[in-house]
């Protein structure tokens, strides 16, 4: 088997614990999408203009589709069919789960979910595009993260005409083609850290979108949750990792798998580098920018948000990335007893619309187009030389 350079001490680790697993993923790293790439290299022969109308098209699904170039067609058609093992009625709960706790799962996925995946091996593709680094268009990417998660967590958002299930595609196309540019580089160097993008980080990413958030939120919350809404979070992130094409052998069904994956992947990772420093420096640092706060306010924020991170991914990940050194002993039960004080006042002072607090707090955080979500995809491997998408 051939194994990127930086993967090979890390490989020897992995394999003595998930022999498998470790192959696979591995494999992986010199793997990027298929069916999408293909796709982004048909609609590359267009202008940027047609292409984003071509995708935008297939979208709509129906008659719509058969005047779209074949590839993407085909593309469409493949995603179009449900699963069999998803069940919507089942991931109900999952949705419930999360818009009972939304500032909880974005808290979590900025301070610590997104830093432990910024660790491995995809901090390079971020680094390389410096999107993340280029002031509003940064905040604009980490709002469309937010976006995203918003769609997939609504009831039906995942169905054909779901604009979760259009802005899943949507990511995936734009990994792709992220992917082709990144590959043209001469100084993106595959023999030793594997093709942009790869299936192995999808998968990596996947695991901490799914079991290690539901990991974190319920140490910010100091609650447990039951089996029924932990299968139904999981549930989702299945799907839309199928619909992101990874590959069945890395797609965890359960919570414990998708906990495996995450050690198995993060042990064949080299050691955090530059590129996972910066990457989750620069994410931290975006926070403030997200919520839209004044800059005193914005100062205590980012101090918490440091401090916050440290306690959920531990001193030793933290000093490696560079984190400010402060005592987090009391920090996670402290940040506990400030939402449920949050929440109490709701309760008693706002009972009607204790709710929309948490809807109305994810618009906040989330970036919306007023055309509708945009199908443009970047046309060159630099943010600051791309045209906006």
């Amino acid at each position: 088997m051939q194994i990127p350079s930086d993967y090979i001490e890390g490989y020897e680790k992995a394999k003595a614990e998930k022999p498998e697993l470790a192959s696979a993923y591995i494999a992986h790293t010199l793997i990027g999408d298929p069916e999408a790439d293909v796709v982004t290299e048909e609609l590359n022969s267009f202008t940027r203009e047609d292409s984003a109308r071509y995708i935008s098209l297939a979208m709509e699904g129906g008659e719509a589709l058969r005047s779209v170039p074949p590839a993407l067609r085909a593309f469409i058609e493949r995603m179009e069919t449900t699963p069999d093992w998803f069940d919507p009625a089942a991931a109900l709960s999952g949705c419930r789960l999360f818009y009972r706790h939304p500032d909880m799962f974005t808290s979590a996925l900025a301070g610590a979910g997104l830093i432990e995946g910024f660790t491995s091996g995809i901090s390079k593709s971020f680094m390389y595009t410096g999107r993340l680094l280029q002031g509003n268009q940064g905040i604009r990417r980490l709002k469309q993260n937010n976006r995203h998660q918003m769609e997939i967590f609504l009831p039906g958002g995942l169905e054909r005409q779901g604009e979760g299930w259009k802005l899943t595609l949507r990511i995936r196309l734009v990994h792709a083609q992220i992917r082709r540019l990144l590959s043209g580089k001469e100084d993106w160097d595959t023999d030793a850290w594997g093709v942009p993008i790869s299936a192995a980080h999808l998968a990596l990413a996947n695991s901490v979108f799914s079991a290690r958030l539901l990991h974190h939120v319920q140490r910010l919350s100091g609650k447990r949750f039951n089996d029924e809404e932990r299968k139904g979070f999981m549930l989702i992130w299945r799907y839309v990792g199928t619909l992101m094409g990874m590959p069945e052998v890395l797609i965890a069904h359960t919570e414990e798998e998708a906990l495996t994956l995450f050690k198995i992947g993060l042990l064949c990772e080299p050691p955090p580098g530059m590129e996972s420093i910066a990457m989750a420096n620069t994410l931290i640092n975006s926070v403030p920018s997200i919520v839209d706060i004044n800059p005193k306010e914005a100062k205590k924020l980012l101090k918490r948000v440091y401090s916050v991170s440290r306690a959920l991914i531990g001193d030793d990940l933290a000093d490696q990335l560079h984190f400010p050194k402060v005592n987090t002993l009391i920090t996670i039960p402290l940040f506990i007893i400030e939402h449920r004080l949050k929440y109490i006042i709701r309760k008693l002072f706002y009972p009607s619309l204790s709710y929309s607090f948490n809807f109305d707090f994810m618009l906040k955080v989330s970036h919306f187009e007023e055309e509708g979500i945009s199908y443009k995809l970047p046309d060159s491997a630099h943010a600051e030389l791309s045209k906006e998408w």
